[in-house]
C-alpha cells in the first residue's frame, strides 16, 4: 500500500496538473476610476485561482501610484492605467485624475462694522477652513466664511483646503448718516424735509435741540 507521503505528494502534483489546463482568470472591480490630486481611490483585484495573489502596476506613476494593495493615489492631472496581474492574466483600470482646485466667488466686499458678509469658496474635494489676516479689521467664522466687519480698514480673507488656498479683500467702513444740506430754512407754521443718508445703518430717529 501507499504510505500517506506518496498520497499527498500525488495528490499535489494532480492539483498541480488541474491549475495548469485551468485558464487563470484576473479581473478588477472598475474598469475606469477618478481621483483627485492627493486623494487615493481602491482598486479590488480577484481571481479564479484562489491561491494567486495579484501584482499592481502604474503606467504613469507621474499621474498616479497604486500600492500592493491596490490604493491608488492621485499625483497630478492627467491618465494612468494601473494593471493587476495574476501571472500571465491581466486586467486593467484607466484612471483619471483631476487637479484639486479652490476658489472665491469675488476678489472683493464691502462690510460695515458690527455687520457681516458671506462670500463663499467652492473647493474640490477637500473642506474648508476660512482664516482673517486681521482680525482687528474683520474677523470671519472658519467654517461658514462669515465676515463680521470689527473696524475700518482692510483685511484679507483666506480658504483653505488642505494644500490650496484662497484670498479675497474686505474692505470694513463705519457706519454714517449725513444730511443733504448742513442748514435749512422753514417759515413759522410751515414744513421743510431735510432727508438724512444712511450707510451701514438701517433706520434712522430725527430729534430737534429745542422743540
Amino acid at each position: 500500500d501507499a504510505s500517506q507521503a506518496e498520497v499527498n505528494e500525488a495528490l499535489s502534483h494532480l492539483q498541480a496538473a488541474e491549475k495548469e489546463l485551468v485558464k487563470v482568470t484576473a479581473a478588477l472591480d472598475k474598469k475606469t476610476a477618478t481621483v483627485y490630486a492627493g486623494k487615493t481611490v481602491t482598486l479590488k483585484a480577484t481571481s479564479n485561482d484562489k491561491d494567486a495573489k495579484a501584482t499592481f502596476t502604474s503606467s504613469n506613476t507621474k499621474v498616479a501610484t497604486v500600492s500592493s494593495t491596490g490604493v491608488v493615489k492621485g499625483v497630478k492631472a492627467g491618465t494612468a492605467t494601473i494593471t493587476a496581474s495574476y501571472g500571465n492574466a491581466k486586467a486593467t483600470c484607466k484612471v483619471t485624475v483631476k487637479a484639486s482646485t479652490i476658489k472665491f466667488a469675488k476678489k472683493t466686499a464691502t462690510v460695515y462694522t458690527g455687520k457681516t458678509v458671506t462670500v463663499k469658496a467652492t473647493a474640490t474635494p477637500s473642506a474648508i477652513k476660512y482664516t482673517s489676516s486681521n482680525t482687528k479689521v474683520a474677523t470671519v467664522n472658519s467654517k461658514t466664511g462669515a465676515v463680521k466687519g470689527v473696524k475700518a480698514g482692510t483685511a484679507t480673507i483666506t480658504a483653505t483646503a488642505g494644500t490650496l488656498k484662497a484670498t479675497y479683500k474686505v474692505t470694513v467702513k463705519a457706519p454714517s448718516v449725513k444730511f443733504a444740506k448742513k442748514t435749512a430754512t422753514v417759515y413759522k407754521g410751515k414744513t421743510a424735509t431735510v432727508k438724512a443718508t444712511l450707510a451701514g445703518v438701517s433706520s434712522v430717529k430725527y430729534t430737534s435741540s429745542n422743540n
